[in-house]
């Protein structure tokens, strides 16, 4: 009989061990590789800390899912997977099944467990089966948000041709003309000079999401290998876009992109977009990835619709435990009687 295990079952990486599931930096998730994973835990600060969320076994019955995780007042586990929105995989796992997300469960379950967020991948089969587990355990909720897949299912010149809109293709064909440069490896410079440029657009637009460092940038460029890149575009002498591309087995993910709005002779963001399904055709992946829309913003939903991107969910599953609960109303309660009975 196995003992009931209090902690959840958490150990630190072995970075090498890791990396040999992904050579080059390629593997079945973009975002469960080892460099990403070390940019994101250099983006959310000291206060969290990049683990395994580790279950024994054989073959698929274990799992070690890259999580970060950070203790609460009560002493109890808060645990995320980064970055948000995006599917992390256990190692070794190209699909995540019934059997992967029990082991997972079971890996968590646990007293000092306080809450546990995990999104899947949106071609994800195992939505009846978050169900029943979602039926077994109370302390388990299940969601989904959207992202926006586009289906690669002949070749890019047809694709093109069948579902991007002429006025798309007229505008890429001027910005070549017309001198737009890609550099796929840029300089620490010029990386220096993009990220300049995402500041000031940031401000522009009044973008309230939790900004990129710049050393974020400079280590897209430099050390993720054959998963992923800092696409950037200058014209005329100088940086005038660019964006962020992931790579994994299954799809190309576009994840951040930049354009200079007072540039009105290329279209930086138009080649961006063809760029990423252009590479998607070339390595034989089954989508491209354009990510989620903020609410209410339907400009984008349409824009993304007009490469071809169809709306696909992303199962949520979460995990809260019942003692973090009963901490908060203690807590609620001990700050009233300070507090003293209202007038």
């Amino acid at each position: 009989m196995k003992s009931l295990r209090l902690l959840p079952s958490l150990e630190e990486p072995d970075l090498v061990g890791w990396q040999q599931f992904f050579p080059e930096g390629l593997g079945p998730s973009a975002f469960s590789a080892p460099a990403l994973q070390l940019l994101m835990a250099r983006e959310l600060g000291s206060g969290w800390k990049l683990r395994f969320l580790r279950s024994e076994g054989d073959g698929d019955a274990e799992v070690r899912l890259p999580v970060f995780t950070r203790t609460n007042r009560l002493g109890r586990h808060e645990i995320c997977v980064q970055p948000t929105a995006y599917y992390v995989t256990p190692l070794g796992h190209d699909e995540v099944t019934e059997r992967t997300v029990e082991n997972v469960l079971r890996a968590l379950r646990n007293p000092f467990t306080a809450v546990f967020t995990w999104w899947l991948p949106p071609w994800s089969n195992v939505r009846q089966s978050l169900e029943a587990f979602r039926e077994m355990d109370d302390r388990l909720s299940l969601s989904s948000v959207d992202t926006y897949l586009i289906p690669c299912d002949r070749s890019y010149e047809e694709h093109m041709a069948r579902k991007v809109r002429s006025a798309r293709m007229r505008d890429i064909r001027l910005s070549e003309e017309r001198g737009l440069e890609l550099i796929e490896q840029p300089s620490p410079e010029v990386v220096d000079e993009y990220y300049r440029l995402y500041v000031r657009v940031r401000g522009e637009l009044g973008w309230q999401d939790q900004p990129f460092s710049r050393s974020f940038f400079h280590g897209v460029a430099r050390d993720l290998g054959s998963g992923g890149q800092l696409l950037v575009m200058r014209h005329e002498g100088r940086v005038v876009g660019g964006g962020v591309l992931f790579y994994d087995k299954r799809a190309v993910h576009y994840f951040q992109g930049t354009t200079d709005r007072a540039c009105k002779d290329v279209f930086p963001h138009i080649v961006l977009m063809s760029e990423a399904l252009r590479r998607a055709y070339a390595r034989g992946l089954e989508y491209v990835n354009l990510g989620g829309v903020n609410d209410g913003n339907k400009g984008l939903v349409q824009f993304k619709k007009s490469w071809g991107a169809v709306a696909s969910p992303v199962p949520i599953l979460r995990f809260r435990s019942r003692v973090l609960d009963v901490g908060r109303r203690v807590f609620a309660a001990l700050g009233s009687l300070r507090r003293g009975p209202r007038a």
